[in-house]
């Protein structure tokens, strides 16, 4: 790379790291967070004769790793794992330093840190076969996996993360209630339907929600917290209605108030205290790994409210100084679920979900991610929090939360505008 293009690239990685820091926090030093990057990147340079192919991830790959080297016994693969609450500053670093990884595990909730930077491969160009995976992504959620401008596709997705109400079926029908997919899906439509459910299943003191703000958690996964012109996206009456919801929850004591992450949450759906999540495709791999004993029992269907989402996900991203390109794709053609049956492991039928995967994207909301997310995630959250807690209107709290936010990022929103070439937009 030669010296005007590195300070072009790291022109733009400054835009993002100046916006990210003032909404979130200071960029941090990727050896710093994690010790053993260091080490990989000084292998990685005194091996230069050798094949290589150096991964950045937040979460365990070891699988897909080991997959990949019985393939290539010839490649040296080079693996460093990042907190998840801090790899997207340390990718943001590593990507304007002097040793970028080759390949990038991202969380689609931080697509938004990427999407207006450069320092990243577009998938749709040669040596890459982006182009035969574009067809596989629905439109509106297109923008999860390209740049803010929609012209170049930065990553390519693991799977769609399309999201579903996993149920203890044997639980519901025992209430008389319908334990059919397609059936309870038209029942969970009305939110009074809902709450009765979590009623009736309290009163065996098992749950349906994990937190009281799990309803409004379930409307956000329709969508991101900015529209296209990056004004705030959820100030409508969905999330009045969930809301709402969430209010009869805390104030009846509707939650288990434990998470599926943590053991007590686990143990809870081995016993079947929780009877129901929302999750992701991915949610029926966890749920087999947490409570293996409950195989056979579980359904799914999709959201309640006629909602229509995502939930969880991640896709990989190939740095534009990458030296392995084309094996850097390589492992993401092997690694990606696009188009590729999933294996039944007897757990749940997955029959209805794989309905639901062909179609409900194609309901969810054009989706806008921005560098903004994370720092509108925290405002997000505790004011849902406030407003459940204190009791506040609904509609006024989504107003007060909308005008927050707006303000919050003014000044950034109109600088990203500007640098990315559109026209100053006018607020609603």
């Amino acid at each position: 790379m030669t010296r005007r293009n590195r300070t072009a690239a790291l022109a733009v990685l400054t835009l993002v790291t100046l916006l990210t820091a003032s909404c979130g926090g200071a960029v941090q030093d990727s050896a710093a967070m994690l010790p053993k990057a260091a080490p990989l990147e000084r292998a990685y340079r005194s091996v230069s004769t050798a094949k290589q192919l150096t991964i950045w991830t937040y979460y365990n790959i070891t699988k897909d790793v080991e997959r990949f080297r019985s393939e290539h016994p010839d490649v040296q693969v080079n693996v460093a794992t990042f907190a998840n609450g801090s790899y997207v500053e340390a990718y943001l670093d590593g990507l304007a330093g002097g040793s970028p990884p080759d390949i990038l595990l991202l969380d689609n909730r931080d697509i938004g840190a990427f999407n207006t930077i450069d320092g990243l491969e577009d998938l749709l160009q040669p040596p890459y076969g982006g182009q035969s995976y574009k067809a596989a992504i629905p439109g509106n959620v297109w923008k999860l996996y390209s740049s803010f401008d929609r012209e170049r596709m930065i990553s390519l997705p693991i799977e769609l993360p399309t999201a579903a109400t996993y149920y203890r079926r044997d639980l519901i029908e025992s209430l008389g209630l319908p334990g059919d997919p397609a059936e309870l899906g038209v029942y969970l439509e009305n939110p009074e339907h809902w709450l009765e459910l979590a009623r009736k299943l309290k009163a065996q003191d098992r749950y349906i929600f994990q937190w009281e703000a799990e309803p409004v958690e379930v409307a956000a996964m329709q969508g991101n917290y900015l529209q296209e012109d990056l004004n705030f996206a959820r100030n409508k009456p969905v999330y009045q209605q969930a809301l709402e919801v969430a209010k009869t929850v805390h104030r009846e004591g509707l939650a288990l108030r434990s998470s599926v992450q943590t053991d007590p949450g686990q143990e809870a759906l081995r016993s079947g205290r929780l009877a129901m999540v929302y999750l992701g495709r991915w949610g029926a791999d966890s749920l087999e790994r947490w409570a293996p004993e409950t195989k056979g029992l579980w359904s799914v269907t999709r959201l309640p409210m006629n909602l229509y989402g995502w939930n969880g996900g991640s896709s990989l991203a190939i740095s534009s100084r990458s030296q392995s390109k084309e094996l850097a794709w390589a492992f993401a053609r092997m690694t990606t679920q696009l188009g590729v049956p999933r294996p039944d492991s007897g757990f749940l039928d997955m029959s209805p979900f794989d309905v639901l995967y062909t179609y409900g994207q194609t309901f969810v909301e054009r989706q806008t991610p921005s560098p903004f997310d994370r720092k509108l995630e925290e405002l997000w959250t505790e004011s849902v929090t406030d407003i459940l807690e204190n009791g506040t209107h609904s509609g006024s709290g989504l107003r007060f939360i909308e005008s927050q936010a707006n303000s919050m990022i003014e000044k950034d929103r109109e600088r990203l505008l500007r640098y990315l070439g559109k026209n100053k937009l006018e607020r609603p």
